[in-house]
């Protein structure tokens, strides 16, 4: 179960939070080189295949694991619990309608998708960053450096997605 758990936070935070810009960044290099980026959208797309599945069967295990299920409960009944709700069908249950053909293909609904399975976090930080500018009438340099970390690593990711991507020819 901790490896399960320690695999799927190892792709949350050097792949899924940056997907946005990845997304983005192989957009905009298929947009000024003019070439083809469809097997960049479709390693992302296994990519989120694989994120949600992961964390299904993460969900699935923890259903029969008791300390889990309080936190699970604690988390799902509380003031919040709509927030968690709509995570969790973010991250889990959207990315299956990438199994359809054409949802899959679209790089828009790829890209709605990834602001989607981070709505969770962008929401605090946004939420931190803006009670922290209220409160010492400047930003939180921690959480500026968060973000240009994010950016940076969704262009590297991106480029390095678009660069297997054009390196693998379709048939």
């Amino acid at each position: 179960m901790e490896v399960l758990y320690l695999l799927i936070t190892l792709i949350n935070s050097i792949f899924i939070k940056s997907l946005f810009i990845s997304i983005l960044s192989i957009m905009l290099a298929g947009r000024i080189l003019k070439t083809d980026t469809r097997n960049a959208f479709a390693i992302i797309k296994g990519l989120i295949l694989v994120y949600a599945g992961l964390n299904i069967i993460y969900y699935f295990i923890a259903y029969f694991s008791p300390a889990t299920m309080v936190s699970f409960w604690g988390r799902g009944m509380g003031n919040y619990s709509f927030a968690y709700y709509l995570m969790f069908a973010a991250n889990t249950l959207l990315p299956l309608l990438l199994f359809f053909k054409k949802l899959g293909r679209n790089k828009f609904v790829l890209l709605t998708l990834s602001f989607l399975m981070n709505i969770g976090w962008v929401f605090e930080l946004f939420i931190i960053y803006h009670t922290d500018i209220y409160r010492n009438y400047n930003g939180n340099q921690l959480s500026l450096n968060f973000l240009w970390f994010i950016v940076l690593n969704g262009f590297f990711i991106g480029s390095v997605m678009y660069a297997i991507g054009s390196a693998v020819k379709r048939k």
